[in-house]
């Protein structure tokens, strides 16, 4: 009713201002869930909107017939009655009244424009990995929140007061990525599973960079199984969804590699939180599900040392490209 009063009343304008409305609305809901945007998702709301902007200007009299027709529900729709362009004109100024009941939006309409714009939202979801199937599990022993350690010197960083192993905040914003990548707890693994199992999983969080989790399992026959999944958000903010995978067997060259390299380093004996801090950067976690015994190392940004060397070691399996390493 405003553009036909504007005088501005045309497809065009309905269509653009439907697609404005409809990313708008899309990007509003998007922040209220915690929810990032993404070109697909804001492209499918802009064209859900532009088409109910086109089916509002066609629902009126002189276009009712064609909306009808399109949608397949002339049956349901008021019988048209024959209008000219003259008789549906109006002055730009001043403003007219507008007759009651002269715009008909078929409900089917909305209906459909309602459906496109809850798929959007699952879809938007799904990409920021807010569909959690894991249950509800414990990632940290209950004593690492209160235990204090001492942390590890390094890069002439002297060595603090004692620590806690993991606070409340960072045990919380940590299994945040795990259940994004819809990875188990390996503590619980370690309470639950055969004392023979060992398993090895690294984190790699990187403050502007895609979340990386790197997992490799002892199998039954002494072999290694390798997954790898590469989340869509950033290491700093939200995990995002899963956006690549590697599922393979790692072939005997790697699985001894990997053996030398956890037997030489002996790279769970040393402190399990480094001295080292920051603010951008990047959290190197090594965990351990070793024979029943949970196991957790914690880097900030390492340049050296054990951690960055497993680390990069199990990064190298997975085969991918990184634009940095830090």
């Amino acid at each position: 009713m405003a553009l036909r009063r504007l005088g501005m009343e045309s497809t065009a304008s309905y269509v653009i201002i439907g697609g404005l409305g409809g990313a708008g609305f899309v990007t509003v809901l998007l922040a209220l869930i915690g929810a990032g945007l993404h070109i697909e998702v804001l492209s499918i709301a802009t064209f859900s909107g532009a088409v109910t902007g086109y089916m509002w200007e066609h629902s009126r009299p002189g276009g009712e017939r064609i909306a009808q027709i399109a949608i397949g529900i002339g049956r349901h729709a008021v019988t048209p009655r024959r209008v000219s362009r003259a008789e549906i004109a109006t002055p730009r100024w001043p403003p007219t009244t507008i007759p009651a009941g002269e715009i008909r939006i078929p409900p089917v309409a909305f209906v459909m424009t309602l459906c496109v714009m809850a798929l959007t939202m699952i879809v938007a979801a799904g990409a920021e990995g807010l569909f959690d199937w894991l249950p509800r599990q414990d990632y940290f022993p209950p004593h690492y929140r209160t235990t204090r350690v001492q942390c590890l010197a390094e890069r002439r960083v002297e060595a603090t007061e004692p620590t806690l192993i993991v606070d409340d905040i960072e045990a919380e914003w940590y299994q945040k990525f795990w259940r994004a990548a819809q990875e188990p707890s390996l503590y619980l693994a370690s309470r639950t599973s055969p004392k023979t199992t060992l398993t090895y999983r690294f984190t790699w969080l990187r403050t502007f960079h895609q979340p990386v989790i790197v997992r490799v399992d002892e199998t039954a026959d002494g072999g290694w199984r390798l997954r790898a999944k590469q989340l869509s958000g950033h290491g700093g903010y939200s995990p995002g969804g899963v956006q690549k995978v590697v599922d393979r067997r790692l072939s005997d060259a790697e699985a001894a590699k990997l053996r030398l390299t956890m037997s030489a380093s002996r790279v769970f004996e040393q402190p399990q939180i480094g001295c080292q801090e920051g603010t951008d950067g990047s959290r190197w976690l090594l965990e351990a599900n070793d024979h029943g015994r949970y196991r957790y190392l914690n880097r900030w940004t390492p340049e050296s040392g054990s951690v960055r060397e497993t680390g990069l070691i199990m990064l190298g399996f997975t085969g991918w490209t990184f634009e940095r390493v830090y």
